[in-house]
C-alpha cells in the first residue's frame, strides 16, 4: 500500500503534464461523475464481503459459496442497470449540463463511454476481489494492487508518445486496466478457493438478506457520491474546470492517503465481523478501538509534515503545473481524511452487527447536505476554500452522529469511546503537533527542512503514539510482536 500511494502520487504528477489543466480538469469531472453511478456496485460490495464473512463463520463452506453464486447475479444484473442509467441520465447531463470547453464535447463523450464500461468491469469484479479478502489473502490483494497502478504509469507514459487526442486514449486504455484488475482476481479466485464455482441457483432467504442489507448500504454510498461528486459539479458551476482540476489533485492526495490507511481496516474487517458472528462481542470491540487509533496514528503521522510543507511538496510533486487552489484545498483534505478515518471501523462495527438503518439515514442526510450548503456559502462568498471548510465541518458532525447511533444501536457508549480512542488522539496531537511548527521557523533550506520535518514528526508520533496513545495491553502485543520478528 505505501507503494501504490507513491506511485499513484508520482502517476497524478505526469497526468496533469501530459494532458494539462484544462484536460486533466476534464478528465477529473467526467470520469468523477460516471462514478457516481457506481454507488449501487459500493453498497453491494460491502456488503458482498461481509456475507462472506458472516456466512462463513456462521455455517462454514456452504455458506461462503451462497454468497458467490447469489452475488455473482446480483452484480451481472446492476451492471446492466447501472450502464442504462449512465448512458441514459448521464449522458444527457454531459451534453446538456456539464461545463466543457468549447471543440472538446466531443472527446469528453468518447471519455465518458470509455469510464462507464470500466464501471461495468469493475461491478463484475467485486464477487470474486470479495472472496480473496474474506480469505485474507491479504499478499495478494497488494499484488493487484501494486499491479494495477504499475500499468496506470505505464499508460500515462504510452499516451504520452501518441499523435492523436490524448484524453479520449487515456479513457480507453484506464478501460484495458479494468480489465486485466477483473482477470487477476478471477483467475486467482477461481484456482484458489474452491468455493467459487457457479452453479444456475441460489438461496432466496440469502438473496432478500443482501438485498434489505445493501438497500440501507446503497443509502450510504448514495450520499458519500452525492457529497464527493455534487461537490465537484458546484465548483464546476461556479469556477470551471480549472478549479476542477485542482480538486482532482487534491483528492489524490485523500485517495492516496486513504487508499494506504485502508490496508489496515481492511485486514480487520473479516476478524471484526467473524467475532461477531460468533457472539465474541468482546474481542470485535476491542479490535474497533484498537483499530481506530492505530489508524488514526497512522494517518497523523502522514499528514502533520504534510500539511507544513504542503507548498514545497506539491511544487515538487506537480513541478511548474500547480493550479491556483491546490495547495489550501490539499492542506483542507487533510484534516477532513483525519476526522473520516476515525468513522471507518465505526462504521464497520455497525456493519458487523447488521443493524444498519438509522446509522445510514441520518450520517447519510447529513452527508448531502454538504452540497447545498456549499451552494448556499459559495453565493455569498465566491472563495472555493469554503466549500472545503463547509466540508471539513460536516465531516465533524457525521463522526458525531455516528458514534451516537453506535451506542443506541449495538451498545458501545460514547463516553468509553471517548475514553478509549479520542482522548489519546488528543493527548498524541497535543504532544507532537509543535514539531513541524518549530522547524518551519529555522532560516534552512527547503530540503533540509522538509526532511527534518518528516524525520522528527514520523519519530516523535511514533514514540508518542506507542507510549501514550496505547494502552498496556496494546503495547505488549506490539512488543511481542517486534521480538518475535526479531528472533
Amino acid at each position: 500500500m505505501a507503494f501504490v500511494m507513491l506511485v499513484s502520487l508520482y502517476t497524478s504528477r505526469v497526468v496533469l503534464s501530459v494532458l494539462g489543466v484544462e484536460d486533466f480538469g476534464i478528465y477529473n469531472v467526467v470520469a468523477g461523475f460516471v462514478s457516481m453511478f457506481a454507488f449501487l456496485n459500493t453498497s453491494l460490495s460491502a456488503c458482498i464481503q461481509r456475507f462472506y464473512n458472516y456466512e462463513n463463520g456462521r455455517i462454514g463452506e456452504i455458506g461462503f459459496h451462497n454468497v458467490y453464486v447469489t452475488s455473482f447475479f446480483i452484480q451481472l444484473v446492476l451492471s446492466l442497470v447501472v450502464l442504462l442509467l449512465v448512458e441514459s441520465v448521464g449522458l444527457w447531463y454531459l451534453n446538456n449540463k456539464l461545463v466543457v470547453p468549447d471543440g472538446r464535447l466531443d472527446i469528453a463523450r468518447t471519455l465518458f463511454h470509455a469510464s462507464a464500461l470500466s464501471i461495468v468491469v469493475v461491478i463484475m469484479q467485486v464477487p470474486y476481489s470479495g472472496a480473496i479478502m474474506a480469505m485474507e489473502k491479504m499478499d495478494y490483494y497488494a499484488i493487484v494492487g501494486i499491479i494495477d497502478v504499475l500499468l496506470k504509469l505505464a499508460v500515462v507514459f504510452v499516451i504520452k508518445w501518441v499523435s492523436f487526442d490524448k484524453l479520449s486514449t487515456y479513457g480507453w486504455l484506464l478501460f484495458g486496466v479494468s480489465i486485466v484488475d477483473f482477470l487477476l482476481y478471477y483467475i486467482y479466485a477461481k484456482v484458489i478457493i474452491k468455493e467459487i464455482y457457479l452453479e444456475w441457483s441460489f438461496s432466496r432467504e440469502l438473496f432478500s438478506q443482501m438485498l434489505v442489507f445493501s438497500g440501507w448500504s446503497m443509502l450510504g454510498s448514495f450520499a458519500q457520491v452525492v457529497r464527493n461528486q455534487g461537490l465537484n459539479m458546484v465548483l464546476n458551476l461556479f469556477f470551471g474546470p480549472v478549479v476542477n482540476a485542482a480538486r482532482g489533485i487534491s483528492y489524490q492526495v485523500k485517495t492516496a492517503l486513504s487508499s494506504f490507511m485502508a490496508s489496515v481496516p481492511t485486514a480487520a474487517r473479516p476478524q471484526m465481523v467473524d467475532s461477531y458472528a460468533r457472539g465474541e462481542f468482546d474481542r470485535s470491540k476491542q479490535i474497533m478501538f484498537s483499530i481506530s487509533k492505530i489508524c488514526f496514528f497512522l494517518i497523523y503521522m502522514l499528514a502533520l509534515p504534510l500539511f507544513y510543507e504542503m507548498g514545497f511538496v506539491i511544487h515538487l510533486w506537480l513541478g511548474g503545473t500547480v493550479p491556483e487552489h491546490t495547495i489550501s484545498f490539499s492542506r483542507i483534505i487533510l484534516l477532513i481524511s483525519i476526522v473520516e478515518t476515525l468513522n471507518w471501523p465505526v462504521s464497520m462495527i455497525m456493519y458487523a452487527s447488521g443493524r444498519i438503518g438509522w446509522y445510514n439515514v441520518i450520517t447519510s442526510f447529513l452527508g448531502i447536505l454538504t452540497v447545498p450548503v456549499c451552494y448556499f456559502f459559495l453565493q455569498v462568498k465566491e472563495l472555493p476554500e469554503v466549500a472545503y471548510w463547509v466540508s471539513l465541518c460536516i465531516s465533524v458532525i457525521v463522526q458525531t452522529a455516528s458514534l451516537i447511533c453506535m451506542q443506541i444501536t449495538v451498545g458501545i457508549s460514547v463516553l468509553e469511546y471517548t475514553r478509549k480512542v479520542l482522548i489519546p488522539a488528543v493527548l498524541v496531537v497535543c504532544f507532537t503537533a509543535f514539531i513541524p511548527l518549530l522547524l518551519s521557523r529555522l532560516e534552512i533550506g527547503d530540503w533540509i527542512r522538509l526532511v527534518l520535518t518528516i524525520l522528527f514528526s514520523v519519530i516523535g508520533v511514533c514514540i508518542c503514539s506507542i507510549f501514550v496513545g496505547l494502552n498496556k495491553q496494546e503495547r505488549g502485543v506490539l512488543f511481542d510482536l517486534i521480538s518475535v520478528k526479531n528472533r
